[in-house]
């Protein structure tokens, strides 16, 4: 329809400047092309059905309301009966809005209609208030919607899906990966408004907005160029190919047939979700909704090797220097450059040499551990050309120590070691949602004088709302190196809705390797457990759809694609939870006694450290750290190496492993 209406409103043009000519690629129209006619039982008249169903509510399809009206066609209120069946049977007739009361389906007993009838009236009332009342996060799924607003299983699954799925014409998986905000607010604009119905059905729409156009049957569209002037359009139809130049071309076609046949957008119309974009004057809305149902992109050779890294800790709480995206908009963020005074050094011991003196050090420690389980060798080089895409870089510390060659100030020294220093990457990428870490970051990335170092204020969680310089400079980045890696180190675990959309994103878009380090719930945490951690969670602003247990991450991993032989866990819960509730008491001890209180003036971080001891003695939360590894042979000769040089290794859950040694030389207590 977009198409026919753009042409129509063109060669209405009182001034007549438009000679327009409309492409389509089926042997009629498509706007009718699947409706019926269905005759009489005499056989003298028939009566259009269309397909799909083009009745539109009135409180949501104002526009079209508006758009009929001016071209004088006709349409009426008609109120509808939806009947809700599995195979052949029944199950429930649904009156639009509650015209009347529900049918009884044939086959079904009073008793079970009659509780089914009370249970849906509850689900409805309860669906009705969530949409009007609890509105979605940013980016949030439908899917993830339901699950937090507790809303029943059965009612979606045999009710809200099927509904809806029959308005959007798609698969209930690919609905379920829909913004929630499109039924939401679908929901708030039709809430007790009329039905329409187009009187004559759709083909009178049609025939009124092709009147007096040219155009064009059974002419696939093969590309679209644009040239010094003008455009050339080519296409092939019965006679063959053919070409025609024009001076503007409307795309009124999918986006993934734009990026077929539209060589400049071929990149980018994968990735961007709602853009609007220009081209030789005329305004084109493109949408994209991610689905399952896209094809993920090829997978190169020389991108097999996928290694990923998780470790479940709470090191979020006073380490903001790598900090990562926030849940609440709008609200103060708990770490701009307030944490600083988690940093400040009182004296210390020197009795336990093993242990890290210094937040920043044990900073250090942590990334130095992530990167050397997934095999980045300070002793081995390599020829390979890197790419990094760093989801929550704080204030630049560590973008500072991966990407430069020295320190560039003085407290950049606390970052290294008397080791040598070797830059792993040659394109990085680093994204922070914290405005005053992004603007104190720039300043020092600026110092290192790099092209190839670009740090960038988004949120990582929701990729579709990234700006197109972020979109270019990573892909990029990705294009010219030979590996393609993300690091989400001590941040997923805040991404709202959840870190899985982000996951999704690195795996799909960029076939990018992921190490991370990452928050999961305990196996054998109990029901009250449970309870106060979502308190807790939710306090913290941590999305509670984040915290599943390592086997449940695990399945996750492989949905996205993540190879399942390859997939590593190490837990080193015992070296953080502890140790970093200890530094907390030492630390504010420490600085009272120079009258500096570390947690005034925010109470998240005092939130945060009553947490650290709470999960500390409880058992709450385990860390694990995962591999998700192509190359997986390769990691079980090592692995099998490691338990015969220690024969205390331990094994964890999932019969992989565990380097005890390791964990405690490069977790938070080093002693780090």
């Amino acid at each position: 329809m977009a198409g026919l209406v753009t042409a129509h409103l063109l060669k209405q043009d009182r001034r007549e400047r438009y000679a327009v000519k409309v492409f389509e690629s089926g042997s009629t129209l498509s706007l009718d092309s699947a409706s019926v006619s269905i005759p009489n039982a005499a056989r003298t008249a028939s009566e259009r059905v269309d397909l799909p169903m083009r009745a539109f509510a009135g409180g949501f399809y104002s526009n079209l309301r508006a758009m009929y009206d001016y071209l004088s066609i006709h349409y009426q209120s008609q109120p509808f009966l939806f009947e809700f069946a599995q195979s052949r049977s029944p199950y429930f007739a649904h009156a639009s809005n509650l015209h009347q009361l529900p049918v009884r389906p044939n086959g079904v007993k009073w008793t079970s209609y009659l509780l089914e009838f009370g249970f849906l009236t509850l689900c409805y009332v309860y669906f009705s208030l969530c949409c009007f009342f609890v509105a979605p996060h940013p980016g949030e799924t439908l899917r993830l919607y339901f699950k937090r607003t507790w809303m029943p299983e059965h009612f979606v699954t045999y009710y809200v899906l099927p509904l809806i799925s029959s308005v959007t014409t798609c698969p209930h998986d690919s609905l379920l990966a829909f913004p929630a905000t499109d039924l939401t607010e679908y929901k708030q604009r039709t809430h007790r408004a009329p039905h329409y119905t187009v009187s004559e059905g759709v083909r009178a729409a049609q025939d009124r907005l092709a009147k007096g156009i040219q155009y064009e049957l059974n002419a696939a569209i093969v590309a679209v160029e644009p040239q010094e002037k003008g455009v050339r359009l080519s296409w092939n139809n019965m006679g063959g190919p053919q070409t025609e130049f024009f001076d503007k071309v409307v795309l009124a076609v999918a986006p993934d047939i734009v990026g077929q046949v539209f060589k400049p957008l071929q990149q980018f119309i994968k990735i961007q979700c709602k853009k609007l974009l220009k081209y030789s004057g005329v305004l084109l809305l493109f949408i994209l909704l991610l689905s399952e149902l896209a094809s993920p992109l090829p997978c190169e050779a020389d991108k097999q090797r996928v290694k990923l890294r998780i470790a479940a800790s709470v090191l979020i709480v006073v380490v903001p220097t790598l900090s990562g995206s926030r849940t609440e908009k709008g609200k103060k963020t708990v770490y701009g450059l307030q944490h600083g005074r988690l940093h400040l050094n009182a004296h210390r011991s020197e009795a336990e040499p093993s242990r890290s003196k210094s937040l920043a050090e044990a900073c250090r420690d942590l990334l130095d551990l992530v990167l050397a389980e997934a095999d980045f060798s300070k002793e081995t080089a390599t020829d390979r050309t890197r790419c990094l895409i760093d989801a929550g870089f704080g204030c630049g510390e560590q973008t500072i120590h991966l990407m430069s060659e020295k320190p560039l100030r003085p407290s950049d020294k606390l970052w290294w070691d008397d080791k040598v220093h070797q830059v792993y990457f040659d394109h990085y990428v680093g994204i922070t949602q914290d405005k005053t870490q992004h603007q104190y970051a720039q300043q020092r990335v600026d110092e290192m004088k790099k092209d190839k170092v670009s740090v960038f204020c988004a949120d990582a969680s929701t990729p579709w709302l990234w700006s197109e310089d972020l979109f270019q400079t990573s892909h990029k980045a990705q294009n010219i190196t030979q590996e393609t890696w993300c690091l989400a180190l001590d941040t997923a675990y805040h991404f709202s809705p959840s870190r899985w959309v982000f996951y999704h994103h690195m795996w799909r878009y960029y076939t990018a390797s992921i190490m991370a380090f990452d928050l999961c719930l305990s196996p054998t945490a109990t029901l009250p457990q449970k309870i106060v951690l979502r308190i807790l969670t939710t306090l913290m602003g941590a999305p509670w759809a984040n915290f599943d247990t390592p086997e449940v991450y695990r399945q996750k991993l492989i949905g996205l694609g993540y190879p399942a032989d390859g997939i590593k866990v190490i837990d080193i819960s015992e070296h953080v939870f502890a140790p970093l509730s200890e530094f907390l008491e030492e630390q504010d001890s420490s600085l009272k006694m120079i009258g500096v209180n570390p947690m005034s003036g925010s109470v998240r971080l005092l939130i945060r450290e009553f947490a650290m001891e709470l999960w500390r003695r409880g058992g709450y939360l385990v860390e694990y750290e995962y591999t998700s590894d192509a190359d997986a042979d390769e990691e079980e000769e090592i692995e099998v190496e490691d338990e015969d040089e220690d024969e205390s290794d331990e094994l964890d859950i999932d019969g992989h492993v565990v380097d005890n040694r390791t964990s405690t030389e490069y977790g938070f207590a080093k002693k780090a």
